[in-house]
C-alpha cells in the first residue's frame, strides 16, 4: 500500500522538518543575539573613541598648561634677574654719582685758579665734559634701576668725539 510505503518517509520528513524548524529557530535566535552583541560592541567602540578623544584633548590641554606655566616661571625668573641687576645698577650708579660729584667739585675749584694757561683750561673743560657724560650715564642707570622710561635724544657724535680728542690723545 502506498500509505504504508510513504508512512516511514512521512515520519522521517516530519522529524527532519521539525529538526530543520528547530535548527532555523536556533539560527535566528543566534543571529538575533549576534546582532545585539554587535550593536553593543559598536556602542562600546564609540564610547571608547569618545573617551580616547576626550583623554587626548585633556592631555593636550594639560601639556599647554604645563608649557604656559614653564613660560610664566621663566618670565618670573627673568624678571627677578632684571630686578636684581636693576638694584645692583642703582647702587653702583648712586655710588659713582657721589664720586662724580667730588670730581666735578674739584674741577670747578681748579678752573677758578687764576694761574691756568689755555691748555690747562682746555683739559679742565674736557674733564668737565667727561664728568657730565658720566653724570648723564649714572642718571640713565638710576632711571633703569627705578624703571623710569628713558628719554632718547639725538647726539652729535662728531662733537662728542671732538670733545674727547684731548682725553683720548693723552690716554
Amino acid at each position: 500500500d502506498e500509505d504504508q510505503v510513504l508512512a516511514g518517509w512521512r515520519a522521517q520528513a516530519w522529524v527532519f522538518g521539525i529538526g530543520a524548524f528547530v535548527v532555523c529557530w536556533l539560527l535566528m535566535a543566534l543571529m538575533f543575539l549576534l546582532a545585539r552583541r554587535s550593536r553593543e560592541v559598536e556602542r562600546l567602540m564609540i564610547e571608547f573613541r569618545n573617551a580616547k578623544e576626550a583623554t587626548e584633548l585633556a592631555n593636550r590641554r594639560l601639556i599647554e598648561q604645563m608649557e604656559e606655566r614653564e613660560r610664566a616661571e621663566t618670565a618670573l625668573r627673568q624678571a627677578q634677574r632684571i630686578e636684581v641687576v636693576g638694584r645692583l645698577a642703582g647702587g653702583v650708579a648712586h655710588d659713582f654719582n657721589n664720586l662724580l660729584t667730588v670730581v666735578r667739585g674739584n674741577i670747578e675749584l681748579l678752573s677758578q685758579a687764576p694761574s691756568l694757561d689755555q691748555h690747562e683750561r682746555d683739559l679742565l673743560g674736557a674733564m668737565r665734559a667727561a664728568a657730565e657724560r658720566g653724570a648723564t650715564l649714572t642718571g640713565q642707570l638710576l632711571a633703569f634701576a627705578r624703571r623710569q622710561p628713558l628719554v632718547p635724544r639725538s647726539v652729535d657724535l662728531n662733537a662728542v668725539l671732538t670733545g674727547m680728542h684731548d682725553l683720548l690723545k693723552s690716554a
